[in-house]
């Protein structure tokens, strides 16, 4: 079972190739922004003041975290940065052969307290 997240054209979850439906403009704030940021933990207060325009209902301290590897725009940073410092047809072979099987396999959300 994998996921993966599309930001790079159309805003798309997939699970097991299949599109999963994102939910309400809320539901998609959160996730846009928890893609942005991913490998970095998100404090549930900054999501808070994303989706409620600095707003947010008191909560307990918790962080969100999603491996930058199930997000397109994050793969392709790193392969363009990976191709970097090779010759011109040793980086068009890598990021081919990267784009078209994927080249990571992805992890799942996970919950951070603290």
């Amino acid at each position: 079972m994998s996921m993966e997240f599309r930001l790079l054209g159309d805003f798309e979850v997939l699970f097991d190739g299949r599109h999963v439906e994102i939910g309400h403009a809320r539901q998609r704030c959160v996730l846009a922004t928890l893609l942005a940021e991913a490998g970095r933990c998100v404090p549930v207060d900054e999501l808070l003041d994303h989706v409620r325009a600095g707003r947010p209902p008191v909560r307990g301290r918790e962080t969100l975290y999603i491996d930058p590897l199930t997000v397109d725009a994050h793969r392709f940073r790193l392969w363009v940065n990976e191709a970097r410092g090779k010759d011109d047809v040793a980086a068009q072979r890598l990021l081919e052969k990267r784009s078209a099987c994927g080249g990571v396999t992805p992890s799942p959300v996970s919950t951070r307290h603290g």
